[in-house]
């Protein structure tokens, strides 16, 4: 029993999962303030969403991220990407961002990290701004498939048929009211028009990642909880992620 939930980005808006005295549920929300404040009750609120960031050169690239990569399957490896330099997040143009990060850290910044800049932003802000009242970590989907897996990490892509599968079914051997949560929710998706829809179809793996981290957080508060890394960045945010510990 509890309320433990996974948050991820769905590419417009956040998209979350909550187990509740063993009941699941899925919404979205506009803002990480009101994911928060939505489940301001949950024992442990789980986000794939970099929390603590480097300031400085020897921070970079940051020691869960390297820990990170070591436990997922090799073709996973990138979907783990060394997070950037706080001075980058806060830049206000995609140039200016590659700037600093180059002058911070030494590294330069792609696309697709700068597609979610803005949210990492969101997320440090709201840690180092608001005291939650609730406990939020950071993880990672790949990390968390990984170790809940009793046949070793993920291979396929989450976005191909194969990969999907191969997801529901871990997540099915952790709890089978998951795959049935997930697969009503497919179907609600899928039968509803585009205007009607609070998840459309493009987010079901989103919503698949926000699941894992919910079961991850149910794991974590059953069997305890591993850290990758263990640093702190300059403004006392773990730089930190978390997975269940099954010794």
């Amino acid at each position: 029993m509890g309320t433990f939930v996974g948050v991820d980005w769905g590419g417009k808006r956040w998209v979350t999962a909550e187990e509740r005295d063993s009941k699941l549920s899925f919404a979205t929300e506009p803002s990480f303030q009101a994911v928060c404040d939505r489940h301001s009750d949950a024992d442990l609120l789980l986000v794939d969403i970099p929390i603590g960031l480097p300031g400085e050169s020897d921070m970079s690239p940051r020691d869960c991220d390297q820990a990170a990569r070591e436990l997922v399957h090799p073709s996973q490896k990138r979907s783990v990407f060394d997070v950037p330099a706080r001075q980058a997040v806060q830049a206000a143009t995609y140039e200016s961002a590659r700037e600093q990060n180059l002058k911070v850290v030494g590294d330069d910044i792609g696309p697709q990290t700068w597609g979610i800049m803005e949210r990492i932003h969101e997320v440090d802000l709201f840690m180092r701004e608001s005291s939650p009242n609730i406990t939020v970590r950071e993880s990672h989907p790949e990390v968390c498939f990984a170790t809940l897996s009793e046949s070793g990490p993920v291979m396929s892509n989450k976005n191909d048929s194969e990969g999907m599968e191969r997801r529901l079914s871990i997540l099915e051997a952790v709890s089978p009211s998951y795959r049935n949560a997930f697969q009503g929710l497919e179907e609600e998706v899928n039968s509803k028009a585009a205007w009607k829809r609070r998840i459309g179809v493009g987010m079901l793996d989103d919503v698949v990642d926000a699941l894992v981290l919910a079961a991850t957080a149910r794991e974590c508060a059953d069997h305890g909880i591993e850290v990758l890394g263990g640093q702190t960045d300059s403004k006392g945010l773990p730089m930190e992620i978390v997975y269940p510990s099954y010794e």
